[in-house]
């Protein structure tokens, strides 16, 4: 029999059998984005109350607007919103109220001397009207608690003192406010660096899944086998305890049929690409093959073989070689038939086997 001769390809990407293999791993993005949310605000934290401004401390202040009737329109001045209180706040109304208040609780505003500069003070600062531009909630942010509460109750006092000196209202009232400053742990930006960190970690996690996959050598189809070593599969074996494919199975057994009539004796030598110094693989996959067979091809054999024993005793009418899929056998498997070549022992054939019977469905929609 004329002995047939492993030729190098070039390589070429299977996409379908790329992308499933790629869907199969996504699983681990879920982790990963987890992971990434994590040390964005970590990060974040770290950024801000460890390296940055310093822990900050914050208080809530509810107020209900009552706005004085207009005789003019015959309606209540009601457009006031956010922007429109945060302009007022440091106008000269607001500021003397808020400083005398401040200095009644102990906190000196000046711009040399004091514990706040009239800039810190407003910048602590800020009015929002949620829906309803009768209630006005202020939030009050600083690094030092006793200020920030200090501030809270001054300009609480101040905004329901401004109520009674401008006509636009007729009172405005403290609905709740803290009396205790919380330390600030999430901000608005937190999310922010949850999600930035979540979606940096979700690119590396593609751009490392990618590469791992372009770099993957294994074999997981028989196309794949076929066209890489030139050679002609002979079937597919999956794992024990996995149900054969019925399309794939009568393959195999048709294989090995037109492999019988090529052959002047029924033994074969099995080689396998896992294999080392004893044909531990060979042999599980000659028992496998025994199973998938069945009773209907008795007559079919193999010897597991390995390239350490010698073979010259041997009679080898022919070589078949196993290729484990999945695994990262491409180095072994061509020194396998580069050897076997150079001893002029006839490659009869390949036999793909531990293969994933559920990929294969997908891949071939079964």
């Amino acid at each position: 029999m004329r002995m047939t001769e492993h030729r190098r390809v070039s390589e070429r990407i299977n996409l379908r059998c790329f992308y499933l293999r790629l869907l199969r791993r996504l699983w681990v993005l879920i982790p990963v984005l987890a992971a990434g949310a994590v040390t964005g605000l970590v990060t974040y934290y770290l950024a801000v109350s460890i390296f940055g401004p310093g822990i900050q401390y914050e208080t809530n202040s509810t107020l209900y607007i009552d706005f004085a009737y207009d005789p003019e329109t015959g309606t209540l001045v009601d457009y006031y919103n956010a922007y429109t209180w945060n302009t007022l706040i440091p106008t000269d109304e607001m500021t003397k109220p808020l400083v005398d208040a401040l200095a009644g609780e102990g906190v000196t505003v000046a711009e040399e001397g004091g514990q706040l500069t009239r800039e810190a003070l407003f910048a602590a600062i800020r009015a929002d009207i949620p829906s309803d531009v009768r209630v006005m909630v202020v939030t009050v942010t600083h690094p030092d608690r006793g200020v920030t509460e200090a501030i809270t109750r001054s300009v609480c006092k101040a905004l329901v003192h401004y109520g009674k000196i401008n006509d636009a209202f007729d009172q405005i009232r403290v609905l709740q406010s803290d009396e205790k400053a919380h330390r600030k742990v999430w901000t608005d930006r937190s999310a922010v660096a949850a999600g930035l960190g979540a979606v940096l970690f979700l690119l590396g996690a593609l751009c490392i899944l990618l590469l791992m996959e372009a770099m993957d050598d294994a074999v997981y189809v028989p196309e794949e086998a076929a066209y890489r070593y030139q050679l002609p599969v002979l079937g597919v074996l999956t794992r024990e305890a996995e149900e054969e494919p019925s399309m794939l199975r009568g393959e195999l057994i048709a294989s090995v049929r037109e492999l019988e009539k090529k052959v002047t004796a029924s033994e074969l030598s099995l080689f396998h690409a896992s294999d080392r110094e004893e044909p531990s693989a060979a042999a599980r996959a000659a028992v496998r093959l025994g199973e998938v067979l069945g009773q209907q091809e008795q007559t079919f054999s193999c010897t597991p073989c390995t390239l350490s024993r010698d073979l010259r005793g041997m009679p080898c009418i022919g070589a078949v070689v196993a290729i484990p899929m999945g695994q990262r056998e491409r180095a072994m498997t061509e020194h396998l038939l580069s050897q076997l070549a150079q001893r002029e022992i006839p490659i009869l054939g390949l036999l793909l086997t531990e293969a994933d019977g559920a990929f294969l469905k997908r891949y071939y929609r079964l």
